[in-house]
């Protein structure tokens, strides 16, 4: 059965070119469907529609790639001084 992931992107004054999803903690990495930006330097509304394999445990991982093909810095850091870093984790449990 399908599980629509989906959530909002954000690169301060710059372009969100596209979202990655990973499903196995940052080993692979897939597209999501982007949502047109309501202008150039504007949150991203993003969905992927997963499909589990089996039952069990997943962490569930999302970053960010700008215009120009920067990809978003793994690294967790605060908001100052240079802007937050870091990529958004969420472990579930499909039962």
């Amino acid at each position: 059965r399908e599980v629509m992931i989906a959530g909002v992107a954000y690169a301060g004054g710059r372009a969100i070119e596209r979202v990655e999803v990973s499903v196995d903690a940052g080993r692979t990495w897939k597209p999501a469907v982007l949502k047109p930006p309501v202008t150039a330097y504007r949150w991203r509304l993003w969905a992927y529609p997963w499909r589990p394999a089996s039952k069990g445990e997943y962490t569930l991982v999302v970053r960010a790639v700008e215009a120009g093909g920067r990809v978003q810095d793994a690294t967790r850091r605060d908001v100052l001084p240079d802007g937050a870093t870091g990529y958004h984790r969420v472990r579930v449990k499909l039962g």
